[in-house]
């Protein structure tokens, strides 16, 4: 129920009660006359309210075609959808979700209320998106730092080697000496890898030096480890994600399928 409901209905409530409080205490027949009178400024107020209410459905409508759903302005649920897989996978953003991000900020803010009383879009989504939006910022720049570490560890010579570097940050992958050679194995299964990174000994332990530096140095790999990114990125957009789809049930409109 929107604010401005309330509003009316307690507005309804007073005009069929007033007429039995106006002939309280000596209240000795039905006073018509006020009641018929409420009855006629009800009528009123129930027009009236059916009125703002169908306009405001087509402005919450237009708002959420432009913001949240796909194939339209933002596409904010896909962009959320989307970042959060590309997270998970501890793969690079590409800037979009920041821009879309701040411009569905922006446009909840400028457009977001009916009449300065009814929040079209579930109110604590914006704090929620606003905190989101510096954490996504925080990703790309903790992801670009670890792009440069790898760029600038001996000269860049393990610059090839990003995929391998993904997967053993997410715990798929990990290298280990066989013979005089150094293997890529998967985890959990701990099979070989054939397609995956192999080195000789020397550069073998070179990779695994630089894999232990990032491990140490890199802020990225820290936030990782201590599930910041689940916490403020993952947890936040699923937050989001469930704040906007409940709200569009409440209001008769479905939510994007997923």
């Amino acid at each position: 129920m929107f604010f401005s409901d309330i509003i009316f209905g307690t507005i309804l409530v007073v005009l069929l009660v007033l007429p039995f409080v106006s002939a309280a205490p000596a209240f000795k027949e039905f006073p018509y006359d006020l009641f018929f009178s409420a009855l006629g400024a009800a009528s009123i107020v129930i027009l009236a309210w059916e009125r703002i209410a169908d306009r405001r459905e087509v402005r919450l409508g237009q708002l959420m075609k432009r913001v949240y759903f796909d194939k339209t302005e933002i596409e904010l649920d896909r962009t959320l959808r989307t970042m959060c897989s590309n997270i998970l996978q501890c793969q690079p953003l590409l800037g979009e979700e920041s821009r879309k991000i701040g411009e569905a900020i922006s446009i909840l803010k400028r457009s977001g209320r009916f009449h300065r009383v009814d929040d079209l879009y579930p109110k604590k989504v914006l704090g929620e998106l606003e905190n989101l939006s510096q954490w996504i910022k925080k990703y790309e720049q903790d992801w670009n730092d670890l792009v440069r570490r790898i760029g600038e560890f001996e000269g860049g010579r393990f610059r090839d080697y990003y995929e391998d570097i993904r997967r053993i940050m997410r715990g798929d992958q990990e290298i280990r000496l066989k013979g005089e050679s150094y293997i890529s194995y998967g985890i959990p299964d701990g099979e070989p890898r054939k397609a995956w990174a192999s080195f000789d000994r020397k550069t073998g332990e070179e990779f695994l030096t630089l894999v232990k530096k990032l491990k140490e140095e890199s802020s990225f790999w820290h936030r990782l480890d201590d599930s910041t990114w689940k916490t403020e990125i993952l947890h936040r957009t699923n937050r989001i994600l469930n704040g906007f789809n409940s709200f569009l049930e409440k209001h008769g409109l479905e939510p994007p399928r997923v």
